[in-house]
């Protein structure tokens, strides 16, 4: 089945009726796939999710205005296995807000962020929802993250290590420390399992930028512990292995802004989006004042973290 959103924020007539009418029961999991421009890989990405142990769940793919066919492979993919679900967005609405609208349409109580160009181990799912059964107080669980060339391969990625630097956090109750591992670790936890209602407590539809992932993992890391399981996989494919940095930067943030210009000084901008996130992360009264205090502080180490950007921004 294939529906359209018409406008930001507007859910079709059709989108509407499947979601009211056609299952009889919500399923456990949504899956999310923001797309665009991924018909080499998407067909490979679906089927690895199709073939999960565990099955309880609905696909739902965005399509952000591709230009490639993506839309049409999904499509033909919809006909023959009624859980996936496509979303056609009339143009480029930036990555973070596509997103919003897959977390935002989903059915289950818990969802996972896929790409559309990764693949996932058969039990991926299956284990990655138990360590949440098992773990009530954790928002997020994420699985290892072992990398893959475009032919599906293992390769280093860029020169780096083939595994990305993840935390487990489920023995940290200060939502400090928590923020600031994840201020310095990697933000691919956000391709995890995580409860819909912690997705729908951050700022994700505001979020934009050169690195809106940092933002959402930091905002999501306040919220709550996160659990690794390592026996889960996800491997991601470095799509990108052929280009020069400075060309992958300039794509990936085109893409997050969704506009063909990059707004001046992107990086220097990040320090403010994390100030101004985490304003908007709900907290408890009684540590509401310290926590942000100590928050907002935390967020100026983007100054640091992020200054060879900042240094490209300026000198190029």
């Amino acid at each position: 089945m294939t529906a359209q959103l018409q406008e930001p924020g507007a859910v079709g007539v059709a989108e509407r009726e499947s979601i009211a009418g056609d299952a009889p029961r919500a399923p456990a999991v949504t899956i999310g796939i923001p797309a665009y421009n991924e018909a080499r890989y998407i067909r490979e990405t679906i089927e690895s999710l199709l073939a999960q142990t565990f099955d309880d769940f609905e696909l739902l793919v965005s399509d952000n205005a591709s230009t490639d066919g993506t839309a049409e492979i999904v499509a033909e993919m919809a006909e023959a296995d009624g859980r996936i679900r496509l979303v056609r967005q009339p143009r480029n609405v930036g990555s973070m807000r596509n997103i919003h609208r897959l977390v935002r349409h989903g059915q289950g109580d818990l969802f996972l962020l896929a790409a559309g160009h990764d693949c996932w181990s058969p039990e991926a799912l299956e284990r990655l929802k138990a360590a949440l059964d098992e773990c009530p107080k954790a928002v997020l669980a994420f699985p290892d993250f072992p990398r893959i060339d475009r032919s599906g391969d293992g390769a280093n990625w860029h020169g780096r290590s083939q595994r990305l630097a993840v935390v487990d956090t489920t023995s940290m109750t200060d939502p400090v420390k928590r923020f600031n591992v994840y201020m310095w670790a990697s933000q691919w936890p956000m391709y995890g399992l995580a409860r819909r209602d912690a997705w729908l407590a951050t700022s994700v539809a505001r979020v934009g930028g050169c690195a809106p992932g940092a933002i959402l993992v930091g905002e999501m890391a306040v919220l709550g512990s996160f659990v690794q399981v390592p026996e889960a996989k996800l491997f991601c494919r470095d799509t990108h292995e052929e280009q020069p940095p400075k060309e992958r930067t300039s794509r990936r943030q085109a893409a997050c802004y969704a506009k063909e210009r990059v707004p001046p000084l992107p990086h220097w901008r990040l320090p403010f989006a994390f100030l101004r996130s985490l304003w908007s992360v709900p907290l408890k009264r009684a540590r509401r004042r310290r926590t942000r205090m100590l928050l907002f502080v935390s967020a100026l180490s983007a100054f640091i973290r992020y200054r060879r950007g900042m240094w490209r921004d300026i000198f190029g």
